[in-house]
């Protein structure tokens, strides 16, 4: 249950990330790895779905990126459904 908690509210926070508008958004440092992981994890069902096997490699090493965290997540997730689309 707990994992199935921690799974939803990683696609809740990803669905708010990338469905608001983000432009005027400051700037604001982000840990590079959660971002990447709460895109793909919103993504997931897709690419299963097409039998497709993601392996991520996230660093132990935290990098911190200054950004607007919607943004950077909207990028991620057109770059995934393309590469799906194209495999």
């Amino acid at each position: 249950v707990q994992r199935t908690v921690t799974r939803i509210s990683t696609i809740v926070r990803s669905m708010k990330r990338i469905s608001r508008q983000s432009e005027g958004d400051p700037f604001i440092s982000e840990k590079l790895s959660s971002i990447i992981t709460d895109t793909i994890e919103l993504c997931r069902q897709r690419i299963s779905s097409h039998g497709i096997l993601l392996k991520l490699d996230i660093k132990t090493v935290e990098t911190m990126v200054l950004c607007r965290a919607g943004e950077v997540s909207q990028v991620l997730f057109n770059l995934i459904g393309n590469a799906v689309d194209a495999i």
